[in-house]
């Protein structure tokens, strides 16, 4: 299901490039790596930095249990089962924009928790967004985090959080498209749909002659 939910990442970066990004998304699933006894974890040029790290408040959960379906990030609040709160730290040594993730309460907590994110931005100033976590996997839109050079992620609440599934992309945000470019592509998307049912009618046709 979570690998189900990195693909819409995947789309959303292709819409998002339309505002001048070129890249495609990055999306650090925890899949291909271990923590650092410093609680670092690297993937796909991105660094995230475990604050408070212990190997009790914060860790990569697939390894531990067998039985998830994929690898995912827990961690605790400092008012939560754990001894001191922890929060991750994200950068890639430049500029990135964040799209949003996966996430859900750990362990189906009594209460729903909240997840925070804190963006610093290149120009300056702070981009803040929180979210309220359920029991089960759920995908959330990060909203105005362009232009990032750090990205913190925590929770609060007296629960654990996971998280899987962080969708970045790399290098600097030009600037948003006028109305005439969005015309413009919403008028080659429409072109291509017609096309494309064109092409399924005329296939079809074949089929059955």
């Amino acid at each position: 299901m979570m690998k189900k939910l990195a693909f819409i990442w995947a789309a959303a970066a292709i819409a998002f490039g339309s505002t001048g990004m070129a890249q495609a998304a990055e999306v650090v699933d925890f899949e291909t790596g271990s923590l650092s006894s410093g609680g670092i974890y690297t993937q796909n040029g991105f660094t995230v930095s475990v604050s408070n790290f212990t190997g009790l408040n914060a860790d990569l959960q697939g390894a531990q249990n067998p039985g998830n379906a994929s690898q995912i990030f827990a961690f605790c609040s400092a008012t939560g089962p754990c001894t001191a709160g922890t929060s991750l730290m994200v950068t890639n040594g430049g500029i990135f924009s964040f799209l949003g993730f996966d996430a859900a309460n750990w362990q189906f907590e009594n209460a729903p928790g909240t997840l925070n994110l804190s963006g610093t931005l290149a120009g300056g100033g702070q981009v803040t967004q929180a979210f309220t976590l359920g029991d089960f996997w759920q995908s959330y839109s990060a909203s105005n985090f362009t232009n990032l050079t750090s990205l913190l992620i925590s929770t609060t609440g007296t629960y654990a959080g996971a998280i899987d599934n962080a969708a970045f992309v790399s290098g600097e945000v030009g600037a948003v498209p006028e109305p005439g470019t969005w015309a413009m592509m919403l008028l080659g998307i429409g072109g291509v749909g017609f096309s494309l049912r064109r092409r399924t009618k005329r296939q079809t046709t074949l089929r059955y002659a």
